[in-house]
């Protein structure tokens, strides 16, 4: 080879019989002036966007063809390579287009034997914009990773399979109160409490194994202190193998305040009920105590009374037989009071209703209205009952079933107006294995807003006819009671100016379907006996 001549065509024969125009990258032959007289395919579409000569004098030179943004690069480059006799590279040069930006390595090497000057240039181009854009986006998923993983509330850390830390984020450090040298240079039983190492080491056991863990230590602080803290641990996995641990600490200092709170709450709350629960049964001796010692007195009242209004003890004068009839109603009045003192206590330990057994429904109705026949006569009260023929039995405390009506229907009669209608109604509901029994009057009707309140007890409605009737308000609620401890449910369906229905179901003798009744829907209601279709 003793010019370009010799070697020039040698070259370019060799790259083209090798395939050179299949190569990924642009290559270039060059003459000691650095004009072109081969360029494979890439580097044409590259730069020259055309095809060159054989001869390299007609040449385009490659400085001239370079992008100004890489002219200077390629240019030292080539100087470099003739100047040293030896290969030079340019790394990531950056050609600026309106498409984007292009990124391009540059490699030469001279032609030369050796202790001559280089009679021409090898020159290599390869596109490296794609991986330049992978990197970039791989640099801002990164640093986009990395500030989220430093902006979380909880502490974020990684160590191998041996238990030595390797990662770990802000909130971690700050957790900790160290510095990340310092964490890194920490085992995990420097940072928890010491009676916490042995959960750490059968933890850290478990994870090896590859299992997914969630306990709680106490985290040691820097300045001794310490934060109870919730560990969820995960095995880091590589192309299938475990490599590593990965865990997520939850500072739950708030909870377990708030759980201390709980704690103290439920305390102070048995504590309570304890106190309530003396006071309570001191309240029941109270009432039993005093019942018993009321009603003896009264008991000799009513006597005394009973005896003169008789006659027992000689004629009265009619002032003297009113206020007798006014004491022996007064007593009848205290005795109703602390009967239902008793009862409620009763109801509260839940020993009210007594044994139970089948009785027939119409004799309990039949005979509490004639209980009341002579009180709705006086007061020119029609009272009726309506029971449907061939009603199965109920299984009932018969005296308490014989209570609710006796309050039920004895608040209807007062409440109606003379000349008014009452009465009781007793229907089967076969869905349900239950009787229905309804006890209703034609008087002013109660609000939609005192009905809820009714069972409440020592609830009274606010009105002339209730307080001057006297009483504790327990009726209802005593009823209520009474009813639900068989099984049953009681509800009333009034509207004002048009009268109330006060309805309460019992169990027959065979057994309800449900255990509890409930209180039937607006179809239920709309089927309910109106006072106008009784008979007496």
């Amino acid at each position: 080879m003793k010019g370009s001549g010799d070697w020039s065509g040698f070259l370019r024969g060799f790259l083209e019989a090798t395939g050179a125009d299949e190569f990924p990258a642009g290559l270039a032959l060059l003459d000691k002036e650095g004009r072109i007289f081969y360029a494979n395919r890439e580097m044409r579409e590259w730069l020259l966007e055309g095809d060159v000569g054989e001869d390299p004098e007609e040449g385009p030179r490659l400085l001239d063809l370079m992008p100004p943004d890489c002219r200077l690069a390629a240019e030292g480059s080539l100087r470099e390579a003739a100047e040293s006799g030896g290969f030079s590279y340019r790394e990531a040069l950056e050609i600026k287009r309106e498409d984007g930006e292009l990124f391009f390595n540059l490699s030469v090497f001279p032609l030369a034997l050796p202790g001559e000057a280089p009679s021409g240039f090898v020159v290599a181009v390869q596109d490296i914009t794609r991986m330049m854009r992978l990197r970039k986006a791989y640099g801002q998923a990164s640093s986009y990773i990395d500030q989220l993983v430093n902006s979380l509330n909880d502490g974020i850390y990684a160590m191998d399979l041996e238990g030595r830390f390797n990662f770990c984020n802000q909130r971690m450090l700050e957790m900790l109160g160290m510095s990340e040298e310092e964490f890194l240079s920490s085992s995990p039983k420097d940072v928890v409490h010491p009676d916490d190492r042995p959960l750490v080491k059968e933890m850290l056991r478990r994870r090896r194994e590859g299992e997914k863990v969630t306990f709680e230590v106490r985290l040691r602080r820097s300045d001794g202190s310490f934060l109870p803290a919730e560990i969820r641990s995960a095995p880091l996995v590589e192309e299938g193998a475990q490599v590593g641990i990965v865990s997520v600490a939850h500072d739950i200092t708030e909870r377990k305040r708030l759980e201390e709170e709980v704690r103290r709450s439920r305390l102070d709350l048995e504590r309570a009920y304890e106190e309530l629960s003396v006071l309570d049964k001191m309240k029941s001796d109270f009432i039993a105590i005093a019942s018993h010692e009321l009603r003896t007195p009264l008991s000799i009242i009513k006597g005394y009374a009973e005896a003169f209004l008789y006659g027992e003890l000689g004629e009265l004068t009619e002032t003297q037989r009113e206020k007798l009839e006014l004491v022996n109603s007064r007593a009848d009045q205290m005795t109703r009071i602390i009967n239902d003192l008793l009862d409620i206590t009763r109801l509260e330990e839940g020993r009210l209703v007594g044994e139970r057994r089948p009785a027939p429904i119409r004799e309990i109705i039949d005979s509490t209205a004639a209980e009341f026949e002579q009180m709705a006569r006086r007061r020119s009260i029609r009272l009726s009952t309506q029971v449907q023929e061939g009603l199965p039995p109920v299984l009932v405390d018969v005296w308490r079933v014989h209570q609710v009506l006796e309050n039920l229907v004895s608040n209807a009669i007062k409440f109606t107006p003379e000349g008014g209608e009452a009465g009781i109604i007793a229907t089967l509901r076969p869905a349900s294995r239950m009787v229905e029994v309804a006890v209703f009057d034609t008087g002013p009707g109660i609000p939609r807003s005192e009905q809820e309140k009714l069972f409440d007890k020592f609830y009274q409605m606010d009105a002339t006819s209730t307080r001057s009737a006297g009483g504790l308000g327990l009726g209802l609620a005593i009823c209520k009671g009474i009813v639900e401890a068989h099984g049953g449910s009681i509800w009333v369906e009034s509207e004002k100016g048009k009268g109330s229905f006060f309805k309460f179901t019992l169990p027959l003798a065979d057994g309800p379907r449900e255990s509890q009744e409930k209180k039937p829907d607006s179809e239920d209601m709309t089927a309910s006996t109106s006072p106008s279709s009784n008979s007496g």
